[in-house]
Parts: structure tokens; sequence; C-alpha cells
């Protein structure tokens, strides 16, 4: 068997063997070099490219990027860099220069989505760009990272953030809010501006029309959207969009790519204009109904992850207990409202009584005071009207004391009070009265009024009234002394014949009352 012959070095025609043996030696160990630094290169996790700044060609492309984008090693070296990184040529310019700038630091640009040749491998790719000049040349070496992950964790992490923020902020809504469209708005509000959203809305659901309706919107919104009713009847043909599954089923309804998504078809030209790439829908539920729609826009797809369709479903509970709130409130402020009406109301007639009448009479003596005005107080009692109780029963009274009051006021002016203080008793605030005759003529319209016969459950009932008069600040500039004096002028009036009136006098203090 014939041994093969080792290899020899070849002869440079130096005639020196040994001087070519080591020139040999170093030549192919610079080729070897050569292919363990390509090797490495090629083997590298990023992708690895060498441009010609001048001639804005590629150079060198390692094996990684040819993977990772589908094209060979000759389709990518004939592809433009400006291309690829989707760049004007005047605008790679300026990248070069930048880059040149920076020195040997380099530049890290920010990372930028990529496809792959056929368009369907989308990642986030951070490219780090270092100049050096070679022979003479400018060439760019640059790293392409694959930073999908991070950036997605990045992203997401800022989303949370955002939730968190909107989620303090309807926290402090419920806190603050007294109504519910204002609960509505600042929950709308809160999403846009603190979590981000390109729009929000909140939908009423009407079940006899099976439709929902926005009721409060923040973001944006194109003109007669607010009007729409949106099917949510899963017979309907657009009955099976985000809201009328969120509506039926309780559940959020997430669409991650908006305007590839068939069943928001209606909206694609919307989303387009508005740039909203993923919708979701958020039920609000009360004790397991559905009381309303939390709709949500936003300009990135895939925005709705697990954790942000919690905190969503966390702030659709929140409009929930703050409505609770809201009418609890309401419910507190209404029996308040109540026990304070019993309090100083009359509870037939509704009229004040004289704790109120008692208040408002001094605030006016004050407001007077200040002003220099002047007002009249009118005592007046009934005439005959125990004889209409003994005759025909109390249900009669108490219903001719109604009527009364409705005469009594017809004969007012709207700025005068009017109040009930005993049994058939009234008293009137008469506000702004310059002379006494401007109180006569009052005085004369009630008596005209009450003497009218009215019938009342079948009985015919005929009374009068006698007035009492007393003039602020002439007859007195307190409550106990007014309200005296148009009593004891009351009785005057009574004791001269009844149904007339009677103006205090000095004189009237010498006379005793009946």
């Amino acid at each position: 068997m014939n041994k093969k012959s080792a290899s020899k070095p070849v002869s440079t025609g130096s005639g020196n063997l040994e001087n070519d043996r080591q020139v040999f030696d170093v030549e192919q160990t610079a080729v070897e070099e050569l292919l363990w630094f390509k090797s490495a290169i090629d083997g590298a996790p990023d992708c690895i490219l060498v441009t010609d700044m001048a001639e804005q060609r590629f150079l060198y492309i390692n094996q990684t990027a040819c993977d990772l984008t589908g094209f060979s090693r000759e389709e990518y070296m004939q592809q433009k860099p400006h291309v690829l990184t989707n760049r004007t040529r005047e605008q790679t310019v300026e990248v070069y220069e930048s880059v040149k700038a920076a020195g040997a630091a380099g530049l890290t640009m920010e990372p930028q989505i990529f496809s792959d040749k056929k368009g369907l491998r989308k990642a986030w790719w951070e490219m780090h760009h270092r100049a050096k000049q070679v022979n003479g040349r400018w060439i760019l070496t640059t790293v392409s990272s694959d930073v999908t992950r991070r950036v997605l964790a990045e992203q997401a992490a800022l989303r949370a953030t955002r939730m968190y923020a909107a989620l303090s902020a309807s926290n402090e809504a419920i806190v603050h809010c007294q109504l519910a469209d204002d609960l509505f708005q600042q929950i709308c509000n809160s999403l846009v501006e603190s979590g981000g959203f390109v729009s929000a809305n909140i939908l009423q659901a009407d079940k006899a029309a099976r439709t929902a309706r926005i009721i409060t919107n923040a973001g944006f919104h194109e003109k007669g959207h607010l009007e729409l009713a949106i099917p949510v009847d899963s017979s309907h043909p657009k009955g099976n969009g985000l809201v009328g599954t969120a509506y039926r089923t309780d559940k959020p309804a997430v669409s991650d790519d908006f305007q590839s998504d068939p069943r928001t078809a209606d909206w694609h030209e919307v989303a387009v204009r508005a740039n909203i790439k993923a919708g979701a829908a958020i039920p609000i539920l009360r004790n397991r109904n559905n009381i309303g729609i939390l709709l949500l826009f936003a300009d990135e797809k895939r925005a709705f992850n697990a954790e942000t369709l919690q905190l969503l479903m966390q702030i659709a509970q929140n409009i929930t207990l703050g409505l609770q709130k809201i009418e609890h409130e309401t419910e507190r402020e209404e029996t308040e409202r109540c026990i304070r009406h019993l309090a100083t109301h009359d509870s037939l007639t509704g009229l004040p009584n004289r704790m109120l009448f008692s208040e408002l009479l001094n605030t006016e003596i004050l407001a007077c005071l200040r002003s220099q005005r002047n007002f009249a107080v009118m005592f007046i009692d009934l005439d005959h009207f125990k004889q209409v109780n003994d005759t025909h029963g109390h249900a009669t009274g108490d219903l001719l004391l109604k009527e009364v009051t409705q005469r009594l006021r017809m004969s007012l002016r709207a700025s005068d009070l009017l109040a009930r203080i005993s049994g058939d008793e009234f008293v009137v605030l008469l506000r702004e009265v310059k002379l006494p005759d401007d109180a006569i003529k009052v005085s004369d319209k009630m008596l005209a009024a009450i003497a009218k016969p009215m019938t009342i459950l079948d009985n015919d009932c005929q009374i009068s009234a006698s007035i009492g008069i007393s003039m602020f600040p002439m007859d007195g500039d307190n409550e106990i002394t007014l309200m005296k004096h148009a009593d004891k002028a009351m009785y005057a009036a009574k004791a001269n014949g009844k149904n007339s009136c009677q103006f205090y006098s000095a004189q009237l203090d010498e006379t005793p009352a009946n």
C-alpha cells in the first residue's frame, strides 16, 4: 500500500526552503484563522452586517441574518440597506453621520419591528452600529439583536403601570363623585389619560330594543358614533361583535387585531383613521346582572393581556361600587331631606311650620336691617272653623284647611312666605312692603278668596278670616315683637266683627286680648 506523501510547501523561488516553509505556515494560519473567524461570525446568535457607507451596499452578511430573514446570502447582498431599514437614502446618510460622530462607543438605535422575506415573521430588533475607516473607506459594522421579549416585557410593564394609575384614578372617582354621570366620565377620562387608551366608552343596554348605546365617551370618537344603537342580540347580523358578545356572555370580549377581525368589520375604516389596533368590551355586572359595557380601544395589537383584562374587570367592578355608593348617598340625603321636611313643615298642608317660619323670619330681619327694607307680618285666624269641625267632622275640616291653603297661595306673590302655625292659624311674611296700603291690598285679596263658598265632601261650607298686621321696623325689629303685635292686631280684627284686617297700633296694648 502506497503511503500518501506529506504536504510540502510550495517554493517561493527564494532558494531558501526554510524561509519558504515559514511563509507557507503564516499563510496557512491566516487562512485557518479567517475560516475560524467566519465560522464564529456565521454562528453568532445575532445578525451581523458589514456595509460600505459611501456606496450604501453590503460587504458581508452572516448566516444568522440569512436564516432569520429567509434571504439567501446572494439575495441579501443585493438588497439596499436603506430599503431594509425603511428609510430613505438621505435618512440613512444622517444615521451614518451620527454613527461616525459617536466614535468608538458606536450608536444603539431604538428597537424596530422588522419582518422576514415573506412578511410573516415579525420581531423587535435593536441595532448597534459602529463605524471605522479601513484603507480610506468608511465601513459600518452592525450587530442586530432580537429584543422582542424585552420590548414586549417593557410594553407589558408600561401597560400595567398605566392600568394601575387608571385603577387608582377610578378609586378616587368613587370617593369624590356624587352623580353617576360624573363617575362615568371620570372613569373614561382616567382610562384615556392614565391608561393610554385611544378611546374609552361606557355603553348602556336597552333590553327591550336589544341594543346598546354609548352614554359616556373619552378620547377618540367620530361624528354620529355616540348616537349609534349597537345590536347585542346574536340573531342580528351585527350582534356578534365585541359589545354583543360581552353583553350576552358576561365575559370580556377581546380583539387583538382589530383591523383584520371579521367581528369588527363595520369599524375597520374608522380603526385605520384612528390607529386602533386592538379592542375590548368588558361587562359591568351588578348582582350578576349586566348593567353596561366598558368598551376600550388601543393603538397596539395584543394590548389586552391577562393582567390588563384583570385590572379592567376591577375598574368595571369599581363602576358598580361607585353607583352603589352614589345610590346609598342619595338615599341617605333623601332620608335627611324627608326628616328635615317633616320637622319644618306642616304634615296636612305641606306649608312651613312655626319652627321654619321663625328661622326664615329672622333671616329676613337681618337682611332688611342691612338693606333698610320694609316687610309685613300678617297673622290669619279662620272664623267659624270650629263650627265646621263640629258640624261636618274633622275630615271635612282637614280638606277645608287644604282648600284655604290653596286660596291663600293664589293671593300671594311668589316671593311671599305662607306658613301654618297651629290648627286654623296661618301667618304670612309679606316681603318688600313699602307702604301699609300694599299690605291692605294683599289682605283684601286673601279675605275675598277665603270668603268664597266651598263644597267639601258634599258639605257646603262658608267661613271668613281675621287678619292682624305688624310692620317692620315700625312695629318691631325682632321676631317676638313682630309676632306678638300681629297676633294682637288679629284679635282686634275679630273683636271688630271678623272678616277684616287690622294694623297694630300702640293703643292695642291697652286693650286686653280676648
